[in-house]
């Protein structure tokens, strides 16, 4: 199985840190989201009109829902760009706009 090499932007990173606090369970949550992003990218939904796709947790317990935009950068690199927590009285369509 060929996996590409996810990498974390700048913004991905601001925004991890003011999160994972709130977050039980943070790394172990983000390293299966990274998993699928190496192995599957294609799989997730691409956001019309730009090169991102989405990608999201289920919320278990209280482990929340958490999102994930990234690009497919080429054969080799993905780079997640952003996450946020998914808090169900605020979810949004899929054409909401971009957060950043």
């Amino acid at each position: 199985m060929r996996a590409r090499t996810v990498r974390y932007a700048e913004t991905y990173e601001k925004q991890a840190r003011a999160i994972e606090h709130n977050v039980r369970r943070f790394d172990e949550v983000i390293r299966g989201v990274e998993w699928a992003i190496a192995t599957r990218a294609e799989f997730f939904s691409s956001i019309p009109g730009t090169n991102l796709r989405w990608a999201s947790t289920t919320e278990i317990g209280d482990v929340p829902s958490l999102k994930l935009l990234f690009t497919i950068d080429d054969e080799n690199y993905c780079t997640v760009v952003w996450i946020e927590e998914i808090i169900p009285e605020e979810m949004g369509e899929i054409d909401d706009p971009i957060p950043f």
